[in-house]
């Protein structure tokens, strides 16, 4: 069987997935995402407020795409890793994002719908169908541990002169407040010691709630250690639904920031 090709199934069936990577600086980073596809690859579609963070990824020598969440996914999902680079795809109108990728959009990610769910949302709303595209190359394709709550989490080292290295783990305590074990989900061989992030993430089923707890480190071979507070071994809590006048509060927030840097490349 072909890895590259039981990703992108893979990647088409899941509902969210988690993207790591490392910044400039050599420490590891890690979010979750709406996973969508663009000419038979795993891709991001991502708002124009957002150029500075695409930029950085856009730029950065390797990512991760993690699928370890079986929530919101379809008959094909299986866990695994994408290990690649990210091409970047420059939508200044939108066409590219509305032929290929809006319908992904608005059957994976409801909240879209509010935007642009009908020709006449599209127009009231057109400054969210330019899009930066971030799509995967895929150098390498490894299995992964199935996250099956959200205690557990998604662990992305960076050791110093190494490769990224990415696992599922189950949190345990440790000795000390800021420390915790990691098990790997996977059995997986331990990870060199390094830099690393913790990811863990919760979300309501129509992805309107999403809490996303990333709690940055050091991994000692065993152990992460909390670099700015003392790491909890409990699911992260997920917030409740936003009300009418904090939707409409984002929504303007969101409109505000996409016009703006469409404005700045327009100069």
């Amino acid at each position: 069987m072909d890895a590259v090709a039981d990703l992108v199934d893979a990647s088409r069936s899941a509902g969210v997935a988690e993207l790591c990577w490392s910044d400039p600086q050599g420490s590891p980073r890690a979010t979750a995402i709406v996973p969508l596809e663009h000419q038979g690859r795993p891709a991001l579609a991502l708002h124009w407020s957002q150029w500075p963070a695409v930029r950085q990824l856009a730029a950065c020598p390797g990512v991760a795409w993690v699928l370890s969440d079986r929530r919101l996914a379809q008959r094909d999902w299986q866990p695994g890793v994408g290990l690649g680079r990210m091409r970047l795809v420059v939508d200044h109108d939108g066409s590219v994002f509305t032929e290929s990728m809006l319908d992904q959009e608005l059957r994976k990610h409801p909240p879209s719908r509010a935007f642009a769910d009908s020709h006449v949302l599209r127009r009231e709303h057109w400054w969210i169908l330019p899009r930066l595209i971030l799509v995967l190359e895929p150098t390498a394709v490894h299995g992964i541990g199935e996250r099956t709550d959200a205690s557990q989490g998604v662990l992305t080292v960076s050791p110093a002169g190494g490769e990224l290295s990415v696992d599922t783990v189950a949190v345990e305590p440790a000795a000390g407040d800021a420390a915790v074990t990691c098990i790997s989900l996977g059995r997986r061989p331990a990870q060199q010691p390094g830099a690393a992030v913790l990811l863990r993430h919760d979300f309501s089923v129509d992805l309107e709630c999403w809490v996303r707890e990333v709690t940055t480190g050091r991994w000692d071979g065993a152990r992460l250690h909390a670099q700015d507070r003392p790491l909890s071994v409990a699911a992260p809590t997920l917030p409740p639904a936003p009300g009418l006048r904090e939707r409409l509060r984002s929504h303007r927030e969101l409109e505000r920031e996409c016009r703006r840097a469409l404005r700045a490349i327009a100069t």
